[in-house]
């Protein structure tokens, strides 16, 4: 089974991911230290982390070996972009 990771101090958020990715094996955390703490233990396939907090947060997660994949909130597709 494929493991998720999801990494937000909101539970709200956690809950509905959660219930969204019903059938994979979901792991939660509430802070990056949590995060970290669980993937020593398990083994992750995906992270999905919250897009809060500091700019370089998200670094200490690629420099332990994950790739990120991001999507925040811009201004919408520029002119001759794909949407």
């Amino acid at each position: 089974m494929n493991t998720v990771l999801v990494l937000t101090a909101d539970e709200a958020i956690r809950t509905r991911v959660a219930r969204s990715l019903s059938k994979f094996s979901i792991f939660e955390a509430r802070s990056e230290g949590e995060a970290f703490q669980t993937l020593r233990l398990v083994d992750i396939d995906v992270v999905l982390r919250e897009g809060k907090g500091p700019t370089g947060a998200l670094a200490s997660f690629m420099a332990a070996g994950f790739v990120a994949i991001c999507q925040g909130k811009g201004n919408g597709p520029k002119k001759g972009s794909v949407k």
